[in-house]
């Protein structure tokens, strides 16, 4: 699967490294664990998407929507991306964010996401737990 995904912070944020093209079905599974670890987790729940080694993924949108439950999920905290390079899925992100309502911000490396995650959400702490 070109994902791996793991808790950065044990119960509290979710780090989500995505490599390669992307087909519906891995995005799919990508939305399984997610939604798993974020109702497992403790409220609220922040995840780093890393996609600066990500290749292409499907552009139609009502396939992304469908396989991206989590995003309507109570527990969701902010969402931090890393490595959105391409303008077009910026803006596809960015619409998905005011429409489902979430707090996406976007940055350049994984310690700017954290240190953005830490300003948000004092409760977090300084300590990482990545496993």
């Amino acid at each position: 699967m070109p994902a791996h995904i793991s808790w950065y912070q044990a119960d509290r944020v979710i780090l989500a490294q995505l490599e390669g093209d992307q087909s519906i079905e891995d995005i799919s599974q990508v939305n399984t664990t997610i939604t798993e670890m974020l109702r497992a987790g403790k409220p609220r729940v922040h995840i780093i998407v890393d996609t600066s080694k990500m290749g292409s993924i499907p552009l139609k949108l009502s396939q992304l929507a469908a396989v991206n439950a989590y995003l309507r999920e109570p527990n969701l905290g902010t969402i931090v991306t890393i490595g959105m390079d391409n303008i077009l899925i910026r803006f596809l992100a960015s619409m998905v964010s005011q429409i489902a309502h979430i707090e996406l911000k976007t940055v350049t490396t994984l310690d700017e996401g954290v240190d953005v995650l830490r300003r948000i959400d004092q409760s977090l702490g300084s300590g990482t737990t990545e496993t």
